[in-house]
């Protein structure tokens, strides 16, 4: 993933968003890596629920749809395909689990309740 601004002029920060570490932050996600381009530099990027909602309406809308139908590979479709497909049985999963559960702590990870005061996903 790149970023650009005005401030950068020609340059572009080139971020390896699949080695981001995520951690919960109170109500928020927080990624945080190293930009390697064009030079290190820690970064943090928060992400809320209303963050998430808007970033899915992005990629299920149809420019976003064209074009990775345009210029992904197969392969990559079919991996798309697979993490819906995971978001929706675990996000399903685990809104039942909180329902069914109330009273209970209920910051999750994929494999589990949070542990203590590590806020580690």
């Amino acid at each position: 993933m790149r970023f650009w601004s005005e401030g950068l002029g020609d340059g572009e920060l080139v971020m390896g968003l699949g080695r981001a570490k995520a951690v919960r932050k109170g109500e928020e996600i927080a990624l945080n890596g190293i930009i390697e381009s064009p030079a290190p530099w820690e970064y943090e990027v928060k992400i809320d629920s209303r963050d998430w909602s808007a970033i899915l309406n992005i990629a299920t809308g149809r420019k976003a749809v064209d074009y990775i139908a345009a210029h992904a590979a197969w392969r990559d479709v079919a991996t798309m395909i697979a993490s819906i497909v995971k978001f929706v049985c675990l996000l399903a999963y685990y809104r039942s689990r909180a329902v069914l559960m109330t009273g209970r702590h209920m910051d999750q990870t994929h494999d589990g309740f949070e542990q203590p005061g590590t806020g580690e996903l």
